[in-house]
């Protein structure tokens, strides 16, 4: 089984839409050519496009440095905090 297998949840095909599935697979096309450069990270309700530290390792910020963001509007995200959604409506 290959990394990515092991996360996709497929089971669950007959709950999303004809319109999700086209969203979905239209987000899977975009991450074939996503810049290694480039990380997503799910804040509290938003959805950051992050610029990755200069080999593409990890998230700048981790270490204490400063990370160059862009929110991206429009796409929810849960960050694993439970209250995302309340605070994301502020």
């Amino acid at each position: 089984m290959h990394e990515d297998e092991a996360l996709r949840f497929d089971d669950d095909e007959d709950e999303f839409t004809a319109e999700e599935w086209k969203a979905i697979r239209a987000l899977e096309r975009l991450a074939k050519k996503w810049p290694k450069t480039l990380g997503l990270h799910g804040g509290t309700g938003s959805l950051l496009v992050v610029k990755l530290d200069g080999d593409g390792g990890g998230f700048p910020d981790s270490d204490g440095g400063t990370a160059i963001t862009h929110s991206v509007v429009g796409i929810s995200s849960d960050g694993g905090d439970p209250n995302w959604r309340e605070q994301g409506q502020q």
